[in-house]
């Protein structure tokens, strides 16, 4: 449905812009699943530029608060992500 765009740096930053969105109503774990694939899809693009780097460190971010928020502990595995980010 949306395969034309998926390839374009436009969909990779419409993936960023709406992660940092949800972060910012605190829907974290939403957050998370846009800026991984924001991520993702710079990186399979070869695009390593100052928005992928705002989206990486967004998602390091986002990482952490979820982690923090996180009183049961399932979110660990988050904890371990982000040391590898920052």
């Amino acid at each position: 449905q949306f395969s034309d765009i998926q390839n374009t740096k436009s969909y990779a930053s419409l993936l960023w812009l709406f992660g940092q969105y949800l972060s910012e109503i605190n829907k974290n774990s939403e957050a998370i699943r846009y800026l991984e694939e924001g991520v993702d899809a710079f990186e399979a693009m070869k695009i390593f530029d100052k928005e992928y780097y705002q989206c990486l460190s967004k998602l390091g971010s986002v990482y952490l608060d979820y982690f923090e928020e996180d009183k049961l502990g399932t979110g660990k595995d988050y904890k371990q992500k982000t040391s590898t980010i920052f």
